[in-house]
């Protein structure tokens, strides 16, 4: 572009050299008068165009600084140590000096205890405990973040997530960590067991009450069904087997009875015929009965009285079996054992065809898990209230750092009092400001060059520090401070001043440009352009303005063609 309006300008010039020898030549002549008097007319004014430009706009902010370190710091106790309060505050451990010390590192160790450093404006004013809050909370948490030992979105309130951060920097450090008292500790055993009981109780009463809850499946209601068919069956059985014990029995004590009459009558019958041969006449003949005939006869009277008593006792023994079947026999108690295994398998068959009553194991489960609640609402209130602190003494806040270490105004096996250290930046850092109308364009962490005439590459940095209130730090009211760290800056650059190149925007590519004088404004508030065409007339191109910078903006048309070459109309020549 530079190239193009360097020919512009060159061909302006020759063509006034050659408008000035040629009237020079014309002066020479003689002239008419109509031709002087027309001569003497001023010339027609013209227009002044520039072409349109197809190119990438970048803007910067153009600012002075100033190089050099951090200004020391003399580090002190904020506060108490923790671990053993009544210990001697004995310098244990020190760093080298010229040292460099990064953010968690301790800065020195006093009665065993580690005194560490972290980055941020909030200096510590107290001990920090479980439910403290405020912005040294916050503050301490984000520092725990860039270290990787916090998790979650930094607040203002210390929790367990707090607590669990520092227990994990100082294990990472190597010290133990300032944490429960034993009567806290017996405290949060009891109350974790407590929970843990009840969980599993829970489980248990839940599992129950789910099974419980289960619709029978058709294996188990075959199941039952056919196990009430099998008691039925063993029922039945027992019944006629007992019936026909009783009809048995009942059979034998008719025939021992029909059996006894007929002893009965023959012993009758024998004693008739005895008496009759008592009495001297022989039953069967009418004689007179030998002694071997009234022998027999007094015989068979015996045996038939033998008999009858035998058949007595049958009769008794039939009686009792009788009896035994009815009432004693093995046979009633099988029954009555099928009785009762029916009556069981029945009623399983109706429990599982009932709805199921669950009412007692929901109380339980509902009783189960209020108290699962409140157990760990009592943890959740030992957690969030006892645990893990930090004592003031052993956190220091610096705005920025690494350090490294000037001075050390004490020694390993000295007590310490007031200040222990003095640190200074360990990096060199650039220093300077900008305008107001420049500070909502500069950002932290943005790109930043820095530049010199001593050398022709310029070193490359980041925004550290951008202060968004005007005056402070010793710049001009009316400009907002800034800091630059870079990687590389030559050591003989501190103490001088130099320039720092932002860059605050740009086009994403190459955009049409034009400069800033050949946009105007309508009655109705759009942006035009004016074209200038090849036979001399003009047309009017409105267009969205984008970029602006070095005197160009960014075009792009809304109503009406425009393209990379036109020339656009930035002013008109007088002719004189």
């Amino acid at each position: 572009m530079s190239m193009r309006r360097g020919f512009v300008v060159s061909a302006v010039i020759v063509i006034a050299v050659l408008a000035a020898s040629g009237g020079w030549l014309a002066g020479r002549r003689i002239q008419s008068p109509d031709r002087a008097a027309l001569e003497s007319k001023p010339p027609t004014p013209s227009l002044i165009t520039v072409e349109v430009e197809l190119t990438e706009l970048t803007a910067d902010v153009i600012t002075r600084a100033d190089v050099g370190y951090d200004e020391p710091v003399v580090l002190s106790l904020s506060g108490a140590l923790g671990g053993d309060r009544s210990a001697a505050l004995v310098v244990t451990s020190t760093p080298e000096r010229d040292s460099e010390l990064v953010e968690g590192d301790p800065a020195i160790e006093i009665a065993g205890r580690p005194v560490f450093l972290l980055a941020g404006p909030v200096p510590v004013f107290r001990d920090l405990r479980p439910q403290s809050r405020g912005p040294d909370v916050q503050q301490l948490e984000e520092a725990l973040a860039r270290l990787g030992h916090f998790e979650g979105e930094p607040d203002l309130v210390w929790d367990y997530a707090t607590g669990t951060a520092v227990a994990a920097w100082y294990e990472t450090a190597g010290y133990k960590v300032n944490g429960l008292s034993d009567e806290e500790k017996t405290a949060f055993n009891n109350a974790r067991n407590q929970l843990e009981q009840t969980r599993s109780a829970l489980a248990k009463a839940e599992k129950s009450l789910s099974e419980a809850s289960k619709a029978p499946t058709d294996l188990e209601l075959r199941q039952a069904r056919t196990a009430v068919d099998s008691a039925e069956l063993a029922l039945h059985q027992a019944r006629f087997d007992i019936e026909r014990a009783a009809n048995t029995a009942e059979q034998g004590l008719i025939d021992a009875e029909h059996t006894r009459e007929q002893a009965a009558r023959k012993y009758a019958r024998d004693q008739v015929r005895w008496q009759s041969a008592q009495t001297g006449v022989h039953p069967d003949t009418g004689d007179i009965p030998t002694a071997d005939q009234h022998e027999a006869l007094r015989t068979a009277v015996e045996s038939s009285s033998r008999n009858l008593a035998s058949t007595e006792r049958a009769v008794q023994d039939a009686k009792r079996k009788v009896e035994s079947a009815t009432a004693q026999d093995q046979t009633l108690i099988e029954m009555r054992k099928a009785e009762n295994n029916l009556a069981t398998v029945q009623k399983t068959l109706t429990d599982l065809l009932a709805p199921p009553d669950t009412t007692e194991l929901s109380d339980q489960v509902r009783s189960l898990r209020h108290d699962v609640n409140e157990a760990t609402k009592r943890l959740t209130e030992l957690e969030d209230t006892t645990g893990v602190w930090l004592p003031a003494g052993e956190l220091i806040f610096l705005d920025r750092l690494p350090v490294r270490v000037d001075l050390l105004t004490t020694e390993r096996g000295t007590t310490v009092s007031g200040g222990f250290m003095t640190v200074t930046g360990s990096k060199l850092a650039v220093r300077g400001s900008v305008s107001e109308r420049d500070v909502e364009r500069v950002l932290e962490g943005g790109e930043a060059r820095i530049e010199d005439s001593g050398y022709a590459t310029p070193v490359i940095g980041r925004i550290r520090l951008v202060d968004r209130r005007a005056g402070t730090r010793g710049v001009a009211p009316g400009r907002h401070y800034i800091e630059i760290l870079a990687d590389g800056i030559p050591d003989n650059l501190v103490g001088r001043n130099v320039k720092i190149v932002i860059p605050v925007g740009g086009t994403d590519g190459a955009v049409l440009v034009v400069p800033a004088a050949a946009l105007s404004a309508t009655a109705e508030g759009d942006i035009r352009v004016e074209v200038e065409e090849a036979d001399g007339t003009t047309r009017f191109v409105c267009v969205e303005p984008g970029l602006s910078t070095g005197g160009l903006v960014e075009v792009t048309p809304v109503n009406g063609e425009l393209q990379a070459g036109d020339r656009v109309v930035v002013g008109v020549a007088s002719g004189e």
